[in-house]
């Protein structure tokens, strides 16, 4: 298995700037039979886990939905509940990718290690 992590947006504010930060208002939602906190009128309280995708592109921090459009809606069954992927519930700053290869076929496409100062291979 492969992942790959990737990072966007800006590197979260300092302290002193969260602090004083306004507080958004949450709502207490079920999620798989535990009571989690959302931001009251987010994607998440609106939508549950299934988000309406002309919403999300409505959005002005949506630079584009068009990869979204091309993936069929699907529902699936996960012990959290029923949802619908691609989901647009929630926004966060990195994405996870996972992938599954053969270790060998990856490795095969390594540089290979290089040799020790004074050694050579």
């Amino acid at each position: 298995m492969v992942t790959v992590n990737i990072r966007s947006g800006s590197p979260p504010a300092p302290a002193s700037q969260q602090e004083t930060a306004p507080r958004q208002e949450t709502v207490e939602v079920d999620l798989g039979g535990r009571t989690v906190t959302v931001p009251r009128g987010g994607l998440y309280d609106r939508y549950r886990m299934d988000t309406d995708v002309d919403e999300v592109a409505r959005d002005p921090r949506v630079s584009g939905d068009g990869f979204f459009r091309r993936l069929p809606r699907t529902r699936v069954d996960l012990p959290v509940g029923a949802t619908f992927t691609p989901n647009f519930s929630c926004r966060i700053p990195t994405a996870r990718i996972t992938m599954l290869a053969r270790s060998r076929a990856v490795r095969a496409r390594l540089p290979a290690e290089p040799a020790p100062p004074g050694r050579s291979r």
